[in-house]
């Protein structure tokens, strides 16, 4: 009866000054040694620091029944974008069976032209990106080639590459099968699509002004002689010899626009898009029910023997996204944690009306810049 007793008079503290700065300290310090220096994974580092924050939460009079429910509560309000997240991956797997992604690539490689060639290759990467949620993979094949044909143009590397990377970064921004746009929204509780929906009022201008640079700094060189387009034929002739090309197959990348204008619910509308993806297998591909649910389930693995293409076309499947699902869950149980110790109401812009000086006003902002510049270079 005592013991009973003396649970219900245990007494939550908040936590003091110096065991915020601990907490705090210990984060990124395992997480900055595990990434930079170690070079390993971000899961079992944020574990690490779970079972840290959890044991100084102990100490401030929490209960480990009490932390393990506000975990549980903060992963029940994103477990619905992890769901997308794992089928986002789906998606991109049937997408590259069916031979959708193909005929994008594709097609969009055949736009390029060198008369106009900074604008079409921003055009053509930042589709090609958008369809496989890589902005880097893009960059490191279509981009090396875009290099090459720069240079027969007598255009400089860094433009070429500037416009190579800019291109790369807005596909993978607006990209629904790109893990990074999927990873915020899961973690601040966003709905994809809306979140898409809201991007493009700023999204489209910028790539609209983007597009007249191009086609500004791009009147300055004409072709002349070798215009290095070797490497895109190699590409299209292969793509060609091991896929069904047709214009009609790039229509269900629509489908996308169409689930944001029209509000269709995320989860079933992914599912369509990826039951779409996987009848095109079958039917136009001419593939089978079980490559189709093994490229949906494991990822399609190119198999062309062009590196250049099977590097851009090997990706996808439900067990890709696994992973980040998994730090999803780290990173969120860690939050919830944080939550329920009151770390994070040190960084209420609430709390500054309390402060009677602005000595610490601004070495809240200091903090709140760091932790922004720290994340971002993550």
């Amino acid at each position: 009866m005592e013991e009973k007793a003396a649970k219900k008079k245990r007494v939550i503290r908040d936590p003091y000054v110096w065991e915020i700065v601990v907490i705090l300290a210990v984060l990124v310090a395992v997480l900055s040694y595990s990434l930079i220096v170690l070079q390993v994974e971000a899961h079992i580092p944020f574990i690490i620091v779970i079972v840290f924050t959890s044991l100084m939460a102990i100490r401030m009079g929490h209960t480990w029944e009490g932390l393990e429910k506000t975990m549980l509560k903060s992963l029940s309000s994103v477990l619905q974008a992890i769901i997308i997240l794992v089928m986002v991956g789906m998606v991109i797997g049937a997408w590259i069976y069916g031979g959708i992604v193909p005929s994008l690539i594709y097609y969009g490689l055949k736009m390029i032209n060198p008369n106009i060639f900074l604008v079409t290759i921003f055009l053509v990467t930042s589709l090609c990106a958008v369809a496989t949620g890589t902005s880097w993979t893009i960059v490191g094949t279509l981009g090396v080639a875009s290099m090459g044909i720069g240079e027969g143009l007598g255009i400089p590397a860094p433009i070429t590459a500037g416009i190579v990377v800019s291109a790369g970064y807005f596909g993978d921004k607006f990209s629904p099968p790109s893990d990074t746009p999927n990873l915020h929204c899961a973690i601040v509780g966003v709905n994809l699509f809306d979140n898409f929906k809201f991007i493009l009022k700023t999204t489209i201008p910028s790539y609209i002004i983007s597009l007249i640079l191009c086609a500004i700094v791009g009147m300055k060189y004409a072709p002349s002689g070798e215009t290095g387009m070797n490497s895109i034929e190699i590409i299209t002739s292969t793509l060609d010899a091991n896929f069904v090309i047709h214009p009609l197959l790039i229509l269900p990348i629509l489908m996308v626009v169409g689930m944001i204008f029209f509000k269709i619910p995320a989860i079933p509308g992914i599912f369509l898009m990826a039951l779409v993806g996987s009848l095109c297998g079958i039917f136009v591909q001419g593939g089978s029910l079980a490559d189709a649910i093994n490229a949906v389930h494991y990822g399609y693995v190119g198999t062309t023997g062009v590196t250049e293409v099977d590097t851009l076309l090997t990706r996808g499947g439900m067990e890709s996204m696994l992973g980040t699902a998994s730090l999803i869950f780290c990173a969120i149980s860690y939050g919830g944690i944080l939550e329920a110790t009151g770390v994070l109401h040190v960084f209420d812009p609430e709390s500054a009306e309390n402060c009677k000086a602005g000595w610490h006003i601004g070495s809240f902002n200091r903090c709140e810049l760091y932790c922004i510049e720290y994340d971002c270079r993550r």
